[in-house]
């Protein structure tokens, strides 16, 4: 069964405080960094895919903290997210800068919050912030990704009472890039839905784990094969 969701895109506000002197002082406006728009005509994908989606709603609520900017220059993780993430990423991957997983990675570093470190919270809840983030950039979605919060409440995200990531759902996205294969290492993600997208290249081999039960990536721009003990399933 197929099927998938939600991206990444944080934008810092810029703000200058007015400075209090004997002099008048003169208060600067703060502006907003205009994020490229992007437009991709979604394309039909031929890979099988089993429908029972929620309703999905990509964007942010209105109450979230701002997002940081994912498309800020990647800048090394300490020793501890860098030993982590390298055990799910190609080291090609986290070099090249235009990478989803480079750019989660950058996420990750900037976001000063306990959330974001394998050292103040679980390597295993750690590498789900990170394949989530993955996964958001990948779709286009960045304002998804909130610094700060929670992964479990960024929008698309669905957990446990344990916190971990049970579900992924996304719809009528406008990112092209590669489905990244971090989403196997969420060991607790039993549906992914991402549908009327433009995911392209082949589905990752790790999506097929023994916890996924859904995968819907209908109405994307996806080809190769599916492995064969995914062909060969019946239910």
């Amino acid at each position: 069964s197929i099927s998938a969701e939600p991206s990444i895109s944080a934008e810092p506000s810029i703000s200058a405080e007015p400075s209090i002197s004997a002099e008048p002082s003169t208060s600067v406006e703060p502006t907003m960094s205009a994020e490229p728009s992007m437009s991709a005509k979604p394309s039909i994908s031929a890979v099988p895919t089993i429908s029972a989606e929620p309703s999905v709603s990509n964007e942010p609520t209105s109450s979230s903290p701002p997002s940081i900017l994912a498309d800020a220059v990647p800048t090394p993780l300490d020793t501890a997210g860098a030993i982590v993430i390298a055990t799910v990423t190609s080291a090609e991957d986290l070099a090249d800068p235009t990478s989803a997983q480079s750019l989660a990675a950058a996420f990750l570093q900037a976001d000063t919050s306990d959330l974001s470190s394998p050292e103040t919270t679980t390597t295993e809840l750690f590498l789900e912030r990170y394949a989530a983030a993955s996964f958001l950039i990948s779709a286009g979605l960045t304002d998804n990704a909130q610094a700060g919060v929670d992964t479990c409440s960024w929008t698309g995200i669905t957990c446990d009472t344990s916190d971990r990531v049970t579900a992924i759902v996304i719809d009528s996205f406008t990112g092209g890039s590669t489905l990244p294969s971090e989403l196997g290492s969420m060991e607790g993600l039993t549906q992914l839905f991402a549908t009327n997208g433009n995911f392209v290249g082949s589905v990752p081999d790790t999506l097929f784990t023994e916890t996924m039960t859904v995968i819907d990536l209908s109405n994307n721009a996806l080809n190769g094969s599916l492995p064969e003990n995914v062909c060969n399933a019946t239910g």
